[in-house]
């Protein structure tokens, strides 16, 4: 079943269903007559438009469309009034939606780390890297993004997926704020703070959307 997590701090809150999601986005989140726009992984997919409209397009949005894209409520000025993104139960998901190399990995999370409760949040997404022009590898369904009930455990598996890397082909692990790239090792990470754990795999792919591999 589809749940629903949503910004607080640097952190994602615990799953919640969606009728709750949308009453915790009302006020005092999203407040006043707008204009507001919903935006998916950044880009609008809405003009701007009033606060009823925004909530009801946000709802819409984030319960039909794939598992993985973050979905924010944007004022009138570009702030962010509320983020949020779907995920699902790592037991409830047959396949992540990727390449075979997303599978491999993801099959390995479950049999390892099944009590972290890990939660699926997506794999395919057609999408830039946050504040760049360049396409993130989930663009070719070669990354996946997988939560944790604490950043403990998301750590602690970070670890683990380093330590596997070869067999597992991963080419980036990032966690919190610090970036694993083989050939290099950790370094600090300069984008948003990842609550989640994104793990992506070599080969890196480049050029129009699309799984490859």
């Amino acid at each position: 079943m589809r749940k629903y997590i949503w910004k607080r701090g640097d952190g994602y809150s615990q799953p919640i269903g969606l009728t709750k999601l949308v009453s915790i986005a009302a006020p005092p989140p999203v407040t006043g007559r707008g204009p507001f726009v919903l935006t998916q992984d950044g880009d609008p997919i809405s003009p701007e438009t009033t606060r009823v409209d925004v909530l009801q397009r946000f709802r819409r949005a984030i319960s039909h469309r794939e598992i993985g894209p973050v979905f924010r409520i944007r004022k009138g000025n570009g702030e962010v009034a509320f983020a949020a993104r779907a995920v699902v139960a790592v037991s409830e998901v047959n396949s992540t939606n990727g390449n075979s190399n997303c599978d491999v990995y993801f099959n390995w999370v479950r049999e390892n780390f099944r009590a972290y409760n890990p939660r699926y949040a997506g794999a395919y997404v057609c999408k830039h890297i946050a504040g760049s022009s360049t396409m993130s590898q989930h663009s070719y369904g070669n990354a996946v993004d997988i939560f944790f009930d604490s950043f403990g455990h998301q750590d602690r598996v970070a670890r683990a997926v380093v330590e596997n890397h070869d067999a597992l082909d991963v080419y980036h692990v990032i966690s919190g704020q610090s970036i694993w790239t083989k050939g290099v090792g950790w370094t600090g990470y300069r984008g948003d703070f990842h609550a989640h754990l994104h793990v992506d795999f070599e080969p890196q792919y480049s050029g129009p959307c699309g799984v490859r591999g």
